[in-house]
């Protein structure tokens, strides 16, 4: 097992790259050429500094100070326990990943055909690498983060859900990515999704664990999404109490094309998430949503950036957020209207509630607009529960608990009642009050 020493500068990581790299001696040219780069980059960059402006509100000294290391093969749970973990019964595709790995006996209705391709990315790697050559580990500049790039320095593995043109797919893809370690471990899952001219498709990813180890996420997502296409994406934070998880997700899409996705972030010590839409054709319809629940001292910050390219295009963003005991909460949202998008139509809304005195949150929208016809608006706000509302429903014989609970839920209902699978919408609220009530 190769550990990564317990020190803030990036030299650390270079033994457990070296010691990786001849496991990779069969992977395509083109990959291997993509890690070899993206890792020098990661030497030159370093991790971000609270001086960086992007990265000041998140501190990193869980992920500069432990010593984790890659994950060596394990006995995997039971399927029975995996899918305990989120209480949401699905019929569709499912494939699981242990640890970043692909576990085909725990996976369900893979599909390999002519049209589609749903499955490992390490096995279409094998088989068919030319079908992932355009995207993989493309769309997602290394430059975003250096996350991304120490991601891209040790991809192996994840789910690739591949449509041609006029692909309808009836049920949703879901995508556990379960860790089961008890030791300290690092683990890049990779998610690609192309979806062809006029497909349709809904992924839901997951993210869990079976024990407690102060573990490391590190999850990419990438989507290219053709014209006319009608794609929804759900992410469901999971993870457990002491972990930290740093995902990137980067989309385009071109004209006349749907995207929806919906972030619950419910776990995790440590959450960051960057999201970034680019918005290349005219007509487009993006919705960027997201739920997020913490207590004791999480830290959860969602970065989002929609980049309108083209005229004609609409984006609508609603973030919620509670906060309890001493968490913090960050949400950054950028648009960009470039001098060509006219007649953009951008909405964005950040609302958060603290719960306790020493809870806290920092919100900063940021518009910048280029073109002379558009519509925009963006609105933030903090507060605490109605002391109103509270005492009407006291009044009735609530208690102050089930009072508050049912406040809060009601809160965080309206982002979750969007949720396009109504099945894990309906999950999701089933779950709040034990939620809430751990919290």
């Amino acid at each position: 097992m190769t550990h990564i020493s317990q020190q803030n500068d990036t030299a650390s990581y270079s033994s457990a790259f070296n010691a990786f790299l001849p496991d990779r001696v069969t992977e395509p040219q083109w990959l291997n050429s993509i890690r070899r780069d993206a890792f020098s980059l990661f030497q030159t960059e370093g991790f971000p500094s609270r001086n960086n402006e992007e990265w000041r509100f998140t501190p990193l000294n869980q992920v500069k100070e432990t010593g984790y290391s890659r994950p060596e093969p394990v006995e995997h749970p039971s399927l029975e326990a995996i899918e305990s973990l989120t209480g949401y019964s699905k019929t569709g595709p499912q494939l699981v990943f242990i640890n970043g790995v692909y576990a085909p006996e725990l996976s369900r209705n893979a599909i390999q055909t002519k049209g589609v391709q749903i499955g490992s990315i390490s096995e279409l790697l094998q088989s068919n690498d030319e079908i992932l050559q355009p995207h993989l580990a493309q769309l997602a500049s290394q430059t975003a983060t250096p996350f991304v790039s120490l991601h891209n320095s040790f991809m192996e593995d994840g789910a690739a859900v591949i449509l041609d043109a006029n692909t309808q797919l009836s049920e949703p893809v879901t995508i556990l990515y379960v860790t089961h370690s008890e030791q300290p471990i690092f683990m890049v899952p990779h998610t690609l999704v192309v979806a062809g001219r006029s497909s349709h498709a809904s992924v839901v990813e997951v993210f869990a664990s079976t024990m407690g180890a102060n573990y490391f996420s590190i999850p990419v997502t990438e989507f290219a999404i053709g014209e006319n296409s009608d794609i929804r994406h759900v992410r469901l934070n999971m993870e457990a109490s002491n972990a930290a998880h740093i995902s990137y997700t980067h989309a385009e899409i071109q004209r006349d094309a749907i995207f929806a996705s919906h972030n619950v972030c419910l776990g995790g010590e440590l959450t960051r998430n960057d999201f970034y839409a680019g918005l290349r054709g005219e007509n487009i319809h993006c919705t960027l949503n997201g739920v997020y629940l913490g207590s004791g001292k999480q830290i959860i910050d969602n970065h989002t950036s929609i980049d309108h390219a083209m005229p004609h295009c609409e984006s609508h963003e609603l973030y919620k957020g509670i906060l309890d005991g001493e968490s913090q909460g960050v949400f950054n949202g950028k648009i960009f209207v470039r001098l060509d998008a006219q007649k953009t139509d951008a909405k964005q809304t950040s609302q958060v509630v603290l719960l306790s005195d020493l809870a806290r949150v920092n919100s900063k929208p940021q518009l910048e607009i280029f073109a002379d016809d558009v519509k925009c608006t963006h609105g933030a706000t903090i507060g605490q529960i109605s002391k109103e509302a509270l005492f009407y429903l006291r009044s009735r014989g609530l208690s102050k608990t089930d009072a508050m609970a049912m406040l809060i839920q009601a809160f965080v209902a309206d982002v979750i009642v969007r949720i396009p699978i109504s099945e894990l919408a309906d999950d999701l609220n089933a779950m709040l009050p034990e939620l809430l009530e751990r919290k």
